[in-house]
């Protein structure tokens, strides 16, 4: 996770989005990098309202934009198609 404390944003780490190359390019710019422990480290949005949004708006009174990089499913699992079961009727599960 990095948060960036002049521009009131945070960008949360999610796994398998090459985290670890947008840390390295662009964390000297953040004002606080959490990288361990892991489970800090990906903090997920629930657990960031609930913990750090609040310390962060009362510390600062602001409200931190929250932003994170999303993996795409189809790189994840290229043959869903695959494992996905026809609609009644239809060849391959398309109406």
């Amino acid at each position: 996770m990095l948060v960036f404390w002049k521009q009131a944003l945070v960008f949360l780490a999610t796994p398998k989005t090459a985290w670890t190359a947008i840390e390295q390019a662009i964390g000297s710019l953040a004002t606080i990098s959490m990288t361990v422990p892991t489970a800090t480290k990906h903090t997920d949005m629930a657990q960031f309202n609930d913990h750090l949004k609040p310390y962060l708006r009362a510390t600062t009174g602001l409200d931190f934009a929250t932003t994170a990089l999303l993996g795409c499913a189809a790189r994840i699992y290229p043959y869903w198609s695959s494992y996905q079961r026809p609609w009644p009727g239809t060849r391959w599960g398309f109406p």
